[in-house]
């Protein structure tokens, strides 16, 4: 349900309203680089509450909060207490939304850094807990592999795709069967097994730790 023709704002936000931002992060070495012939973009997007403020109406300010909290839960050092986490996050409105995010006891206008994570996610999202290196259930992702465009004005990224990759957190599962998944690994690998995953074609393959993945090839 994405418009890539109609493309992202200066924000990385969709366009076409339809949830997704566009973000940047850390390649494989060697992987989808435009010296090998690829370029990529990748997109999240997360459930309509976590884009919605309180009263459920529609907030760009409280979504860009919510990946920012996520973006903090999931990329800072595990040796990090919650307590004393800092993360950078663009600049937020304190005023605005009445949260102070760098724990300072005044609402300023241009807050960069947030100060502590959350216990929660903000605004209709206000209920779900914040976990560690966890992703909320209905969390997807959108990876497009594309070929290179020698077009300055393209960016390098040309129109034609190689692949579409998609991937939605179906689920989110507990601390137990996460860490049973992890042992359940473990124990295949140390006896020469390989993964074996549920799922077909159609639907996508699951993994046991609330994943589903699909990916397209052109034909």
């Amino acid at each position: 349900d994405l418009d890539f023709a109609a493309g992202f704002d200066e924000r990385g936000f969709a366009r076409d309203q339809s949830g997704w931002r566009a973000l940047r992060y850390k390649p494989f070495p060697g992987a989808f680089w435009p010296s090998n012939g690829s370029s990529d973009d990748v997109m999240i997007r997360l459930p309509e509450r976590f884009r919605q403020d309180a009263q459920g109406e529609p907030s760009q300010e409280i979504y860009a909060l919510n990946l920012a909290v996520l973006e903090a839960s999931v990329a800072s050092s595990p040796l990090i207490n919650d307590d004393d986490l800092r993360w950078p996050i663009e600049a937020v409105d304190e005023r605005a939304l009445g949260i102070d995010l760098d724990g300072d006891g005044t609402l300023e206008t241009a807050v960069t850094e947030l100060v502590g994570l959350p216990a929660h996610y903000f605004g209709g999202a206000q209920k779900h807990r914040v976990r560690r290196r966890i992703y909320p259930e209905g969390t997807e992702f959108l990876h497009s592999v594309r070929y290179v465009d020698p077009d300055p004005s393209s960016g390098g990224i040309g129109r034609r795709m190689k692949e579409l990759r998609y991937s939605a957190k179906i689920r989110e599962v507990n601390d137990m069967r996460i860490e049973a998944a992890y042992r359940h690994e473990s124990e295949e690998k140390a006896e020469g097994a390989l993964p074996r995953y549920a799922g077909n074609p159609l639907m996508g393959m699951q993994n046991a730790f609330g994943w589903r993945l699909q990916g397209f090839i052109e034909d």
